[in-house]
């Protein structure tokens, strides 16, 4: 048995193209981290999940090793709906914060009001 210390192997199991895109999400996640910009941060993270969700979808089709017909896995798309939702979420409140600089109004925490002290 030989153990791969190769920091990358773990992306051995990813197609190309979402290798890519997740690749380019942590350079986004990364830089919006050393920049302390929310915004890149949700872009990143929505990007990675875009692309985890991509290759769950492509891993989902894949051939019998005997007769070589196609065959559909139904957990990989199970999996893959709630993280492209996830996904799509981070990009969208990214937009959202780039475009507005808040938050949507329904994800903003309802601040109780300050209680009025003066005599």
């Amino acid at each position: 048995m030989q153990i791969d210390l190769n920091p990358l192997a773990y992306f051995k199991e990813l197609h190309l193209v979402p290798r890519a895109i997740f690749a380019i999400g942590g350079v986004f996640f990364f830089s919006g981290l050393v920049g302390r910009n929310v915004e890149l941060i949700l872009f990143g993270i929505g990007l990675i999940f875009v692309a985890l969700a991509w290759n769950l979808v492509l891993n989902a089709f894949w051939s019998h090793p005997y007769d070589g017909r196609l065959q559909f896995w139904w957990g990989g798309l199970a999996q893959a709906i709630p993280i492209i939702l996830v996904g799509l979420l981070c990009i969208y409140l990214a937009a959202y914060m780039y475009r507005h600089g808040s938050l949507p109004p329904y994800f903003q925490r309802a601040l109780p009001a300050k209680p009025n002290n003066s005599p």
